[in-house]
């Protein structure tokens, strides 16, 4: 029994009833996290103590290991959810609630050139006309330039076969040994 209130020590003073489902920066205790989980993931086969019991020492693990972090006993509710969707058999009482997890992430990268574009779409009909116009004319030239290049392409395949044919009997001759040279 509690040393004062005469209650079990694992009972919560959390209100009666369903529990209401906190914000992901809220910040919610151990009994809390308990109760909450235990309700949601009901199992056919434990009581309900002893389901709070196996949620409490998975709780204190992940306390203990870093893979929860608290603050006075309390931890944000985000962070319960992200670590509860990692466990299997808890990830179904926190079945529609979005996760909510930070992580800080470094890296080094060498000197590099980045090119950005960004479009704004026009707010009158005047002027999405004139921008679909000028989308028309850049997509026309565009065209073009492409069927030049395919054209270019196509004149370019004779040598490209040729330089093929040529590199394949090298490859066959310098097996052999090459230069009247046999291995």
């Amino acid at each position: 029994m509690g040393r004062t209130d005469n209650k079990p020590p694992w009972a919560s003073k959390v209100p009666k009833g369903p529990l209401e489902i906190p914000d992901p920066h809220d910040l919610v205790d151990r009994k809390f996290a308990t109760r909450f989980i235990a309700e949601r993931s009901r199992s056919n086969y434990d009581s309900i103590r002893q389901q709070r019991g196996k949620i409490g020492q998975q709780l204190d693990t992940a306390l203990q290991s870093g893979k929860l972090k608290s603050s006075h006993g309390r931890f944000r509710f985000g962070d319960l959810t992200a670590w509860a969707l990692t466990k299997t058999k808890l990830a179904g009482a926190f079945e529609g609630i979005p996760a909510f997890n930070t992580g800080n992430a470094s890296l080094t990268l060498q000197p590099m050139q980045v090119l950005g574009f960004g479009y704004s779409l026009p707010v009158s009909l005047d002027a999405c006309q004139d921008a679909l116009k000028s989308a028309y004319l850049e997509l026309n030239k565009l065209r073009e330039e492409n069927r030049q290049m395919q054209t270019t392409i196509d004149s370019l395949q004779p040598y490209k076969d040729k330089a093929d044919a040529h590199s394949r009997s090298g490859s066959i001759h310098g097996k052999k040994g090459g230069r009247g040279h046999s291995k």
